[in-house]
């Protein structure tokens, strides 16, 4: 039988988005790439370090920390290119226009706790024909600032397709969420292969040393935004 996220992925709103073959950007995004960034540096004090580091062109993993419902808008005006995101399955059911919406920036659902197989086949197939995807390491969003545990998602995608992963930290003042009037911070880093971070083969034990040594990669970032938010 086939699963609600199975025919989620297959709507027409989903292809349309989800064109493999060409990372083309709509008009839309454009004008996000103009207006947001000088909304939100307005509205949250929002800053970009280290954006020579993401890469123009080619595949890549922007492996990310999470703490923000609008985390993948600070992200994706970021880069001149189209990202696509993981983003969980319980978005796609709000109603039509929010599926529209979201499926239009770039969201792919991923059903959180059950492996989510049609996500991570999908976001290989988007790598292995150059495009960029992220993901949001931990799974979930931090309730206080801090990093949590890593899930080894990105591991399994650096291994399964060689395409090196961007570790990226979002941080607001003080190492907290970030406020309305305050400061905030993110910060790309250098992009890293699967054998730097340690992956090898398809194990467990390798997927979860990757997943590790990426989230060590965010924690220096992130320390490298606070310090840069103290000045």
């Amino acid at each position: 039988m086939t699963s609600k996220l199975e025919k989620k992925l297959k709507s027409k709103i989903y292809k349309r988005n989800g064109n493999i073959k060409k990372e083309r950007r709509p008009l839309l995004y454009y004008i996000a790439s103009f207006i947001l960034p000088r909304w939100y540096g307005w509205k949250y004090g929002l800053k970009f370090m280290g954006l020579e580091n993401l890469p123009k062109n080619g595949a890549f993993i922007l492996a990310s920390s999470h703490v923000n419902a609008r985390d993948p808008l600070f992200v994706g005006c970021s880069s001149t290119r189209k990202m696509q995101f993981m983003a969980k399955a319980e978005l796609f059911n709000i109603n039509p226009f929010v599926t529209w919406a979201i499926t239009y920036a770039g969201a792919f659902p991923v059903e959180r706790g059950t492996g989510g197989e049609e996500a991570i086949n999908y976001a290989i197939e988007l790598l292995n024909s150059g495009r960029m995807v992220t993901v949001f390491i931990e799974g979930t969003r931090s309730k206080d600032g801090h990093l949590g545990k890593p899930k080894t998602g990105v591991s399994l995608l650096a291994e399964k397709t060689g395409a090196p992963v961007v570790p990226c930290a979002i941080i607001g003042e003080n190492g907290e969420i970030p406020k309305k009037g305050g400061r905030m911070r993110i910060n790309f880093g250098k992009p890293v292969t699967p054998e730097q971070l340690g992956i090898t083969d398809e194990s467990g034990m390798s997927y979860r040393r990757g997943a590790k040594n990426i989230m060590a990669e965010i924690a220096v970032l992130r320390e490298e935004a606070v310090k840069d938010m103290d000045k």
